[in-house]
């Protein structure tokens, strides 16, 4: 408990803080301070320097930690609160990797209400959805290194004739950082959206398939209404979830 008084010590300060004044404020023995401090340092979490202690690597990275574990229940709260809605879709979380999207959470009908972590999932930059909001949002740079990639000539160009074809899709799904699959399938609306950081940088891309009855394809919710639902998921913190989604053409009938 002594150590943890020392840090925040230090830590609220935005100046080097000298043993001298950490054991003025805390009320503590220079030598306890001194051993306490010579331990933190060796797990480095403070920063011995000319003009006093500083935090450590090990806070930053400690920092980030709970940030990420934050970020994976908020994203897995998201992917929960979209199959409640819609309980016939498949819905995903997925990340950037070199060749495809990795997907980390997904929940599919079978899974019942629960996710799960595949370890081999993975989604084409430009065959889904998610792939092509991941590429239409990520930036310059890592849309002109797959592009530029034997990738694209293996998988994009089989599928869209010519790059500027693909760059025309792009430019629709960037204007609002995510959209429907171009080339919709009669049996599925498939929709994504991109996931952004706590700074505001692109981290992934959240996708949800949800198939449609070839005998009523018009009593499925359009895709607009899924991307509403899909950010709605994102922006939604804790509280009561939200109820399955329901056709009020049928609701009234």
């Amino acid at each position: 408990m002594r150590a943890m008084e020392l840090l925040r010590g230090i830590t609220r300060r935005q100046e080097p803080v000298r043993l001298k004044t950490l054991c003025e404020a805390m009320r503590m023995k220079p030598s306890t301070a001194h051993n306490l401090l010579r331990t933190l340092a060796s797990e480095g979490f403070v920063v011995s320097t000319d003009k006093g202690y500083v935090p450590g690597p090990a806070l930053a990275e400690l920092a980030g930690t709970s940030r990420d574990r934050a970020a994976a229940a908020h994203l897995e709260q998201a992917v929960l609160s979209l199959a409640a809605q819609f309980p016939e879709a498949t819905v995903t979380y997925a990340e950037p990797r070199t060749r495809a999207l990795a997907v980390v959470i997904r929940r599919r009908p079978e899974d019942g209400p629960a996710v799960d972590y595949p370890r081999d999932a993975a989604l084409s930059y430009f065959a889904t959805i998610s792939g092509l909001v991941w590429l239409a949002c990520s930036g310059p740079s890592e849309r002109r290194r797959l592009l530029d990639a034997p990738l694209f000539e293996d998988e994009g160009l089989p599928l869209w004739k010519d790059r500027k074809r693909l760059e025309t899709a792009l430019d629709g799904l960037r204007t609002e950082d995510g959209g429907a699959l171009p080339f919709q399938l009669e049996q599925s609306r498939r929709v994504a959206v991109l996931v952004r950081d706590a700074a505001g940088r692109p981290r992934g891309a959240l996708g949800l398939c949800l198939p449609v009855n070839p005998d009523r394809p018009s009593s499925a919710p359009a895709a607009d209404t899924l991307l509403n639902r899909l950010r709605g998921a994102l922006a939604r913190r804790a509280g009561p979830p939200t109820p399955p989604y329901t056709d009020r053409k049928d609701s009234a009938a």
